[in-house]
Formats: structure tokens, C-alpha cells, sequence
């Protein structure tokens, strides 16, 4: 009868706990290195889990998101911050389109402007990467602002170097 109530014990402790053996989710982060001297938004045109497909294709580059989407990330001046999470391989975002659109914003273009359409018929954003699966390999999965050395060889606009 103590082995029965023993045994019992140490299987509903393991219940409790949670079965050891279960797989862990492994989240593969995508970072930025910002290294103005004032706070940007990021945009990037990918899927995510939980929200709607982005509306962007490339290679339309037009800015469709509203504001407060979730595809937004702020990252402070001079700071070097994860901006988002995919759960999947990193490179299963680039399964649906071979390039994706990654948007540098100033915080305060989105406060200044209200309409999307105020911000793409001016083009008002301080950079755009386009940005391929070999591009983010070679960067090791995070984008500089201003771009540097590293980011010489990325489609960008405005061009490397042209500030």
C-alpha cells in the first residue's frame, strides 16, 4: 500500500510541475543598434503570429499600417534593443516573399502626422531596408540605424551614403 501512495505522490507531482519533457518554444529575436542621438520607430512589413498579414508587398513600399499597430517598435537613442520575436526560423518569415520592407521612422512623424497619406506622399521616413534572407544572415539578424559599414550592401533608401 506505501509503494501505491508513493507512486501516486510522484505522479501527481509531476502533473503539478508540468511534464520535464515537454518541448520548449525557442523565440529567434531580430534586433536594431541605434546609434542616433534621438529615439526611432521601427516598421517592419512581416508576418507575426497573432496579428493580420502585412499589407505591404514588395516591391510596393508604401506605409499601410495604422497607428498603434503592433508591428511598430520603438528603440531608444543610442540603445541597442530586441524589436521583435518570431517563433518560428527566422527565416520562415521570408517563405511568403524573398524581400522584406523595414521602415525607420522618427517618433515624431507619427505624432506630427496624422494620415498615412501625409507620410507616403512625402516619403517621410528617415530610412527604408529592403532587406533579403542573405541580406539578415550576414547582418546576424539586426538592423543598424544610421547605417554603417555593415549595411553598405543593403537595398536602402535613402542610398548608403547619401546623407
Amino acid at each position: 500500500m506505501g509503494k501505491i501512495k508513493i507512486m501516486f505522490f510522484t505522479i501527481c507531482t509531476l502533473f503539478l510541475q508540468g511534464c520535464p519533457f515537454t518541448m520548449e518554444v525557442i523565440n529567434y529575436p531580430w534586433e536594431c543598434d541605434n546609434k542616433a542621438n534621438h529615439d526611432i520607430e521601427i516598421y517592419a512589413a512581416i508576418p507575426i503570429k497573432g496579428l493580420p498579414e502585412p499589407t505591404i508587398v514588395y516591391p510596393d513600399t508604401s506605409i499601410l499600417f495604422g497607428g498603434g499597430d503592433s508591428r511598430t517598435w520603438t528603440v531608444g537613442a543610442n540603445t541597442k534593443n530586441s524589436i521583435f520575436e518570431v517563433s518560428t526560423k527566422q527565416e520562415d518569415v521570408f517563405a511568403l516573399n524573398d524581400t522584406l520592407c523595414i521602415f525607420i521612422l522618427h517618433p515624431d512623424t507619427l505624432k506630427i502626422y496624422l494620415f498615412l497619406e501625409e507620410i507616403n506622399k512625402n516619403y517621410n521616413i528617415l530610412r527604408r531596408y529592403d532587406v533579403s534572407l542573405q541580406n539578415m544572415r550576414q547582418l546576424n539578424w539586426t538592423i543598424v540605424y544610421p547605417p554603417d559599414e555593415t549595411m553598405k550592401n543593403i537595398k536602402m533608401y535613402p542610398p548608403y551614403g547619401s546623407e
